[in-house]
Parts: C-alpha cells; sequence; structure tokens
C-alpha cells in the first residue's frame, strides 16, 4: 500500500488550502445556528391599540362594562372634548380610534338601535381590532338584552362581562410536515458546497501528481501493477473523503443532537454520504478534464458555486423560478438540496413519506456512476494517446 500512503503525504501538503472551505462553511453554520436559535413555533399576542372614549351615556352600567371591557384590551387615552385636540390625537398617532357612546344609549340598546360614534386614521390597521371588540361586546349584550327582555342593566352587563372571560385553550400540534427550517436543515443544505469543493480539489492534487511525466515513467518502472496504483489512489481519495464527511456531519449532528431524532440524522447522513461519492466522481472528472492545479481550483469554483446558486443552496428552491429549477434537474445539488427539504419539512416518518428522500439520494449516486465513468474512459483515452 506504498502508494496508498504516498497519496496521503501529497492531501497532507494540500491540507491547509483545503481547511480554508472547511472553516468557511463551518463559520457559516455558527453563524445560521446563532441566526436561527428559535424553537420554530410561532405564537399570537393581541397588540393593543389607543383608544379614546367620550361616554356621554351618564352613569350606565352597559356603557361602563364597555369602557371596562376596552380597558382589558386596549390603551385608554385622555384626549381633550374638542375637534382640535381629537384631529391632533389622530394625527400625531397618539390614538387610533375615537369612540363616542351617546345619551341614551343603553335604552337603545334593548331596541336593536344603538350606535357608538367611531373614528380613525384611514391608515390605521389598530382600528379594526377596536371595532372587533366593540361589535363583540355589543352583539352580547343586545343578544341577552333580546333574549332575556327582564334582565336589568346592571344583570346585562354582569352576564356580558363573565361571558367575555372565558377563554378558550388553543393547543398547536403539526402533522406531516413542518413550515419552518430547522438549523440541521441550513447547516446540511449548505454543506454540498464545502464537501463538495474539499473533494474536487484533493482528488485533482493527488492525480496530477501520479500524472506526471517523470513520477509516471518511474511507476511504469516499478514493480507494481497500474492497476493496483489507480486502485490505491482511488481508495486513498474515497478514505480521505470519508475522513472529511464524517468530520462535517459529525459536527453537524453534535451541534443539533437536541432537536434531531434519530431517523432524521440518519437520513441526513445517507444523503449526505449520497453527495460525498458525487463530489469523489466529479473531482475524478475535473481531474482528467484539466491539467494544473489552478486550472482544477477554478473549476472548483465554478461547479460548486454555480450548483449552490442553481439548486437552491444558498437560495431556497421555492424562491427560484421554474426556468431555473428544470435547468437544475441535471445537477446532482437540486437532488440533495430536495432531499434535505423534505426531510426537514417531515415530523413523522413513514414508509410513504421517505421514499422521496430516497429515491433523490438514488438519483445522486446515478449521477457518481456517470461521473466516475466518464472519468475512466477520458482516462483511458489519456493513457492511450500518450502511449
Amino acid at each position: 500500500m506504498r502508494v496508498y500512503k504516498t497519496c496521503f503525504q501529497v492531501i497532507w501538503k494540500r491540507l491547509p488550502a483545503l481547511f480554508i472551505y472547511l472553516f468557511i462553511f463551518l463559520a457559516l453554520a455558527i453563524m445560521l445556528s446563532k441566526l436561527n436559535n428559535g424553537s420554530g413555533i410561532m405564537n399570537f399576542t393581541a397588540t393593543k391599540s389607543n383608544v379614546v372614549i367620550y361616554n356621554n351615556d351618564g352613569n350606565s352600567a352597559i356603557s361602563a362594562g364597555l369602557k371596562d371591557y376596552l380597558a382589558k384590551n386596549a390603551v385608554l387615552v385622555s384626549v381633550p372634548d374638542n375637534k382640535r385636540a381629537i384631529q391632533d390625537a389622530l394625527f400625531f398617532y397618539q390614538a387610533d380610534s375615537i369612540l363616542r357612546i351617546p345619551s341614551g344609549f343603553s335604552k337603545d340598546l334593548t331596541s336593536g338601535t344603538a350606535k357608538i360614534s367611531r373614528s380613525s386614521r384611514s391608515d390605521s390597521t389598530s382600528s379594526i381590532y377596536t371595532d372587533y371588540l366593540v361589535n363583540r361586546y355589543l352583539n352580547l349584550a343586545n343578544l341577552y338584552a333580546q333574549s332575556l327582555p327582564n334582565l336589568s342593566e346592571e344583570q346585562i352587563a354582569t352576564q356580558v362581562s363573565a361571558t367575555l372571560q372565558k377563554q378558550s385553550t388553543v393547543s398547536l400540534h403539526t402533522f406531516g410536515q413542518k413550515d419552518t427550517t430547522s438549523t440541521a436543515a441550513y447547516y446540511f443544505r449548505y454543506l454540498v458546497y464545502a464537501l463538495i469543493a474539499i473533494l474536487i480539489l484533493s482528488t485533482s492534487t493527488v492525480l496530477f501528481t501520479f500524472q506526471k511525466t517523470d513520477l509516471r515513467r518511474r511507476n511504469l518502472c516499478a514493480p507494481i501493477a497500474g492497476v493496483s496504483t489507480n486502485i490505491q489512489q482511488m481508495l486513498a481519495v474515497s478514505t480521505f473523503g470519508l475522513v472529511v464527511w464524517a468530520i462535517m456531519c459529525g459536527l453537524g449532528i453534535a451541534m443539533n443532537i437536541h432537536s434531531l431524532n434519530a431517523t432524521a440524522a440518519l437520513l441526513y447522513l445517507v444523503n449526505s454520504l449520497a453527495v460525498m461519492l458525487v463530489g469523489l466522481g466529479i473531482g475524478f472528472l475535473v481531474s482528467n478534464l484539466v491539467k494544473t492545479d489552478q486550472a482544477a481550483s477554478a473549476a472548483s469554483n465554478v461547479v460548486t458555486l454555480g450548483m449552490s446558486f442553481l439548486c437552491g443552496v444558498f437560495i431556497p428552491q421555492d424562491m427560484l423560478s421554474s426556468s431555473v429549477l428544470n435547468a437544475a434537474h441535471f445537477l446532482p445539488a437540486y437532488w440533495y438540496v430536495r432531499a434535505v427539504d423534505t426531510i426537514d419539512s417531515l415530523s413523522v416518518f413513514t414508509v410513504s413519506s421517505v421514499t422521496p428522500i430516497i429515491q433523490d439520494v438514488l438519483i445522486q449516486v446515478a449521477f457518481a456512476v456517470a461521473f466516475c465513468a466518464i472519468s475512466l474512459l477520458l482516462y483511458r483515452q489519456k493513457q492511450m494517446s500518450s502511449n
């Protein structure tokens, strides 16, 4: 296994350049973890609007009950009762709604003709919620007045207040798919960029070293078969790829160990292993298409950045146009990102829900096999032309 060991010596000399991609990737992953460290559960909290109430109905129990109800669900603001002060309050955003309870309001409530004068800014959305609160109180008070005509105003106000205090408890449960993107999905989505870049550079470094004319001629004279040399080179690069894959995936699992379940973690690992094979295949192909390390580095940037922008690594796939997605179908990173998004969207893992993920993984493996086959064909043609 002399060739195998020599390959690692070559990779070791190029290790600082390869670690640049790893450090950039880890920096992005940590940054995204900090930005996306929320629980992902969205809670609704009602916003209290500023309301001005002018009560011209005296000491009516219903009017007082309405004012108390609004005080619990809005912010009551005191403004002098004149046209200039009211206009200033609305203009300078001191009040969102102006309510005026007319005289005789409680008596008109029993006949269903009670109305409250309302005014608000034209651009105010908070006033809509205030109108909802007023209508809710008035409709309920009118219902008690019409259904139980023997009740007094005080009794109606008490019944309405007791009814409005009853609240329902809402529990949010997720079945099937989630709407939020987890930190693990961000991590594994960006993993394809760094992993393929590192594998292209490492593969090309090893193969370029052994393809130098003087070294290749010396190897032809050595007591090692050419097939054995090629197999050991491929094994060395594959071993390095597994090491890089294990490091990246291990960090991803460790960073999200509290939010990942076992099935999702396993699917992420299988999907990333498939794209690792793709990276090796692209690395072999690039090594047979270009002739220098500088050209391989340029090709690595073009391939990784191009696939990242077109396939949904940097920009989510649901934000890309249909024409871009149609073109991305011919790139392996598209199927990798789609599998990552599918894994992240599932909260229940069944055979039917996991089947599309397995199909995406198999498509990536098919890309890897195709790249390796093309690489072997180009390598064979290069050997024949050199001989």
